[in-house]
């Protein structure tokens, strides 16, 4: 929460696009190297969401999928990822949005009683969460036999 954060207006991207350069959201074709660094313990590190099944996978080999461009440099410069980018949204990186909060909390959790600091961790992790979210909820109900 520290990190920047896209905001702003989103800008429509496609074409010869650098992940280097860019900030946002991008569709991109991914490849997995060969061999897995030994630190990651071969264990891929970007997920891919299978909506037919609900699963999230970490595959290897090579898929297209939506990724934020933060997590694709990572996978690119660590861990050796081939990456090509083909179309996204652009935003502006702004950072110090949650600054305030996070240092508070965070040193609320170290220097507290359990309580104190049970309380800060949870609104720590929940703030994170909570832009994970789905907008869209289940409603659950009972109904009759007629419904």
């Amino acid at each position: 929460m520290l990190k920047p954060m896209p905001t702003g207006i989103p800008t429509k991207v496609e074409g010869d696009l650098r992940l280097e350069e860019e900030f946002g959201f991008y569709y991109c074709t991914i490849e997995t190297p060969d061999n897995l660094d030994d630190r990651i313990k071969n264990i891929p590190v970007l997920p891919y969401r299978e909506y037919k099944e609900g699963v999230t996978l970490y595959p290897t080999g090579k898929w297209n999928g939506w990724y934020f461009s933060e997590e694709l440099k990572d996978a690119q410069l660590n861990y050796g990822y081939k990456i090509i980018i083909h179309k996204g949204y652009r935003f502006t990186p702004n950072t110090g949005i949650f600054d305030k909060y996070v240092y508070y909390y965070y040193n609320l959790k170290n220097n507290s009683d359990t309580t104190i600091s049970s309380i800060a961790k949870s609104l720590l992790n929940n703030l994170y969460g909570r832009f994970g979210m789905k907008r869209d909820k289940f409603i659950t109900k009972i109904v009759d036999k007629r419904e």
